[in-house]
């Protein structure tokens, strides 16, 4: 059986901002377990917005 360690609650207003970017497995995801940890750590589920900055500046 797959092992997640339960992470920070996602905020409402990110959750709906990307709840019809992202697929549905992964709002699941975020409602059960938040921002997450998979397979011992090895995939981490993380909040976009975290990244955006990064994105912007790499990709845009």
């Amino acid at each position: 059986m797959l092992q997640i360690e339960k992470g920070k609650d996602i905020k409402q207003e990110v959750f709906q901002k990307y709840k019809t970017v992202v697929p549905y497995e992964l709002t699941k995801i975020w409602e059960d377990f938040g921002f997450c940890r998979l397979v011992g750590g090895y995939l981490k589920v993380i909040n976009p917005e975290d990244y955006q900055e990064l994105l912007n500046e790499t990709y845009f």
